[in-house]
């Protein structure tokens, strides 16, 4: 008897070390049955539907985690590791489990079905999710530093918050009522992606790469897009009021109806764009290129068109009251059915523009 209770009282303290260790960590340590070997004398930790439980047999001590689904519990899956960073996932149904707070950074989950999944402030920085399902995903605060994201379909799944700074997500699906909102995408690779209707509202997005994809109807609303690549993207009927695009590049875009009221475009590069309809009140074109661009029947009022370069540019049936032309280049430019009587213009020359009706008083105006 003597020796039993040596043995329990030394496997209580192995189970108290290991709980000590952990609740150093912070994490909180639960134990199921009295420690030692009565009971089931393994500690468990339970979170986010992932079940940690510390193995005290032969005085060794590991962490065995277990992933639940988040409806019935069912336990889909054991890994013996203290957390899941590096864990290959490769092809696995992981759909609609509660991964809520894990440490997923660099793991393997290419091809993964994680669609429906709570990976709210989880951490997938570096992670492999080319061709993964994420649709219906709760993603927001995740962090997703560098993923690797190519093709993976993304569709109504909720980024609100997430961190995507340099992640590449090359012809992923993104778009569909996504929700990206105040999201960090500094430096991301979003080339050729579907991202229709998706939510980029107040997201930093500069020095990304959205070239050739498509953002019709996108809300994009104060996002950040300075120095962004965006060239033949397609943002018709997009929202981009208070939308930063300094410095962006979006050559041969298509911005037919789209709302970029009080947006900031000063030395953006925008030659042969189409913004038919487009509607630019307030916008800042302050050093921008605009050559060949196609703004027939925008709406262009009290925009400031400052040492802009509009050579060739279409400004047919534009709506101009209030705008700053001073020191524009309006060589071959089309003013077709434009008053330009509410407008500014000082050192700027109209005689080399096309259809330019320049009220008498104003041609001399320096």
């Amino acid at each position: 008897m003597a020796v039993c209770s040596c043995v329990r009282a030394q496997a209580g303290k192995l189970c108290n070390a290991a709980e000590a260790v952990v609740g150093r960590a912070g994490v909180q340590v639960k134990h199921l049955g009295a420690p030692g070997f009565g009971g089931t004398g393994r500690p468990v930790h339970r979170l986010s539907g992932v079940d940690r439980k510390l193995e005290t047999s032969t005085g060794r001590v590991s962490m065995m985690i277990e992933i639940r689904r988040r409806d019935n519990g069912e336990v889909i899956r054991t890994v013996e590791a203290d957390s899941l960073a590096g864990v290959d996932f490769r092809e696995d149904n992981l759909a609609n489990t509660d991964l809520k707070g894990q440490n997923l950074s660099g793991a393997l989950l290419q091809g993964t079905d994680l669609s429906g999944c709570d990976l709210r402030e989880a951490n997938l920085e570096g992670a492999s999710l080319q061709e993964s399902d994420l649709s219906h995903a709760d993603l927001q605060g995740a962090v997703l530093r560098n993923a690797a994201m190519v093709a993976a379909h993304i569709e109504k799944a909720n980024l609100n918050g997430a961190d995507l700074t340099g992640a590449k997500l090359g012809d992923a699906n993104v778009g569909r009522a996504a929700v990206l909102s105040r999201c960090s995408l500094q430096n991301a690779k979003l080339i050729t992606c579907d991202l229709r209707r998706v939510d980029l509202h107040g997201s930093d997005l500069r020095n990304a790469d959205l070239s050739r994809s498509d953002l019709s109807d996108a809300y994009m609303q104060a996002a950040n897009l300075a120095d962004a690549d965006l060239g033949s993207v397609f943002l018709i009927s997009a929202d981009m009021r208070d939308t930063d695009l300094s410095n962006a590049h979006f050559c041969n875009a298509h911005l037919n109806g789209a709302v970029l009221v009080g947006a900031k475009l000063d030395g953006a590069q925008m030659g042969g764009n189409n913004c038919i309809a487009a509607n630019l009140t307030m916008v800042n074109l302050t050093n921008a290129s605009m050559v060949g661009t196609n703004l027939r029947g925008a709406i262009m009022r009290d925009a400031k068109i400052r040492n802009a370069n509009l050579r060739g540019a279409d400004l047919s049936q534009t709506m101009l009251d209030g705008a700053v032309f001073r020191h524009a280049d309006v060589t071959d430019t089309n003013f077709d059915q434009v008053d330009l009587f509410y407008t500014t213009c000082t050192f700027t020359n109209f005689s080399k523009a096309r259809n330019a009706q320049v009220p008498v008083w104003k041609k001399n105006v320096r």
